[in-house]
């Protein structure tokens, strides 16, 4: 029998949030049937800073609940409620809604509210109490889901340890692209060697430690350059650094471009850098961008973590530097520069762990699991 399934909460349009439509693509090439409960309204953009962006969440959310839950009032019955990601300010009401009608409840929690906000971005000391109400709150959402979703096995288990919530109700499945745009390409056989680092600059990404590499192959090798796309939380930070280095290798893209703007630039580059910070949450992420490297058959080079260690294997899908290390990852780029074989054989190999491993067949797979485990 069809299952059918609820999307429910704030379906961003955005093109940052692309895990939302994978997942809901999946479910409709499992053959469920979707009605959608969404409201799209109140969102944040992405240059605002942490702390605007959680009061402009929380001044537009009221009217948001409002629209959802009359919207759901007008529901027919139905198999499953899903709330897709973003998904904490709005999952509470369907924690409620799935209670009254004694339905399974899944909740993506691609990212932990309590990790990105205290732990990662610092915004709030881990004593406060806006930090003691967040911890409270995602506790109790995250116990009340019949399903959790995460992108991680490290994010799984940070879960299962922080909450106390049977590993068997969480569930690790990979953040999901658009193939459609990140597809293969030949590297470019030309000079110069191309290095491409995109990036909203949140700490985890690590965005001085790729200034500072730059630095020091600006003299050694200097048929290498750096190409540096985007801004964000410590953009005035990489600004300072890049200011006081001065490295005439590197050009730095001030802006939030459209992926597919990026997309041409992988295109005419020869590796992509990941993430390179030093903090926990480093240890638990795979980023999008390392999807899209992958997929784009372009060598990878991202810190050594419990996360990437579990996914790649060293020298042949990936190239694993130590985190917050420019020595180490400028070692890393010289090595690619002057090895193209290894180049294209490591961006070969990357693309098929992303065929096998990654890819939206793969999460259609996983996600077919899911189903069968919550709906009965």
């Amino acid at each position: 029998m069809t299952k059918h399934i609820i999307i429910f909460g704030s379906l961003n349009k955005s093109q940052e949030y692309s895990r939302s439509f994978i997942l809901c693509k999946a479910f409709e090439d499992l053959g469920c049937r979707l009605t959608y409960c969404t409201v799209s309204s109140g969102f944040t953009r992405s240059g605002m800073s942490p702390m605007h962006k959680i009061i402009r969440t929380f001044l537009n959310a009221p009217l948001r609940w409002v629209r959802l839950i009359f919207k759901y009032l007008l529901l027919p019955d139905y198999d499953l409620i899903y709330v897709p990601y973003p998904s904490h300010s709005d999952a509470w009401i369907a924690c409620i809604l799935a209670k009254i009608k004694q339905s399974p409840l899944a909740v993506d929690a691609f990212f932990g509210l309590y990790d990105t906000i205290v732990r990662d971005r610092k915004i709030f000391a881990p004593t406060s109490l806006p930090a003691k109400l967040i911890w409270h709150y995602e506790n109790q959402l995250l116990k009340a889901a019949d399903c959790v979703l995460m992108d991680t096995q490290e994010h799984v288990i940070m879960i299962e340890n922080d909450y106390k919530i049977p590993e068997y109700r969480l569930k690790a499945i990979p953040v999901g692209i658009d193939e459609f745009l990140w597809s293969p390409s030949d590297i470019p056989s030309d000079e110069p060697f191309k290095v491409i680092f995109w990036s909203t600059f949140i700490p985890l990404h690590g965005s001085e430690v790729v200034a500072h590499a730059a630095k020091l192959l600006e003299t050694q090798c200097p048929e290498i350059r750096f190409l540096v796309i985007g801004k964000g939380q410590e953009g005035k930070k990489f600004k300072q650094t890049i200011e006081n280095l001065k490295p005439k290798n590197l050009q730095w893209i001030e802006a939030f471009i459209p992926l597919q703007q990026i997309q041409k630039y992988v295109q005419q580059s020869h590796c992509c850098l990941g993430i390179f910070g030093t903090q926990e949450k480093t240890q638990r992420v795979i980023p999008y961008k390392a999807y899209q490297t992958l997929a784009s058959c372009r060598p990878l080079i991202t810190a050594r973590t419990r996360a990437s260690d579990a996914l790649f294997d060293n020298g042949i899908n990936a190239i694993l530097v130590n985190p917050g290390d420019p020595f180490d990852l400028s070692m890393a780029i010289q090595h690619l520069a002057t090895d193209r074989a290894l180049t294209m054989s490591i961006g070969k190999n990357g693309r098929h762990l992303y065929e096998t491993r990654l890819s939206n067949s793969f999460i259609r797979a996983q996600l077919g699991k899911v189903l069968e485990s919550v709906v009965r």
